[in-house]
């Protein structure tokens, strides 16, 4: 079993843009045509399947689906808690690179794969700042 969670964080107001503009050194890996940037960036693990890490679309961030995957040795977190722990740990490390935070989070999506029998009675989990 392990935990994928989406997290889309919007950034807060001009003053996160021009932090982002003066602090962050991150390059995007590509650029569409319609100007969504697309990060994989090199302190973290490759992507595991065809997406990338974050992407950012005007003023909003959005950190994919992870994995409890340790970034200095790309190897996985021990099945359970410790994996979780270390998805959620990933994605604030994406948004603070990203030039935001965990409690800048517009939303919080969260579900299971693998567990077929073992699924929680409440797939919604609450989020509290």
């Amino acid at each position: 079993m392990f935990v994928s969670i989406h997290f889309t964080m919007k950034l807060l107001g001009i003053l996160s843009i021009i932090s982002v503009a003066t602090s962050l050194r991150l390059e995007p890996n590509y650029t569409s045509s319609a100007g969504v940037e697309i990060f994989n960036p090199s302190v973290m693990f490759p992507p595991t399947g065809p997406w990338s890490l974050m992407s950012k679309a005007g003023s909003t961030v959005y950190v994919a689906g992870m994995r409890g995957i340790y970034p200095s040795n790309n190897t996985l977190a021990p099945v359970g808690i410790d994996r979780i722990r270390q998805a959620y740990a990933n994605m604030i490390q994406l948004a603070e690179l990203a030039g935001t935070d965990r409690f800048s989070a517009a939303s919080v999506q969260s579900g299971t794969n693998g567990a077929m029998g073992e699924r929680p009675q409440q797939t919604t989990p609450s989020v509290d700042h």
